[in-house]
């Protein structure tokens, strides 16, 4: 019965449609997904290091904390 689902095409396409893929951002500090499959988890700030080459990703809650550290 399954080598009968997994051999039809379409049905492996639906199957595996609904698996998903790897997150697209990743806050650096605690590991929170912000993007994933085009969809925004976490809301999140992209700061550019060196000449716009690497992009460092930040939640708003690091944000926030690293904000705020100066006055605490």
């Amino acid at each position: 019965m399954a080598e009968q689902v997994m051999n039809n095409r379409d049905l492996r396409g639906v199957i595996f449609s609904f698996f998903r893929t790897k997150p697209q951002n990743v806050c650096d500090k605690y590991k929170k997904v912000c993007l994933w499959n085009d969809k925004i988890v976490n809301r999140y700030m992209e700061i550019p290091i060196l000449d716009h080459t690497v992009i460092h990703y930040q939640c708003m809650e690091c944000y926030w904390h690293a904000g705020t550290r100066e006055f605490l």
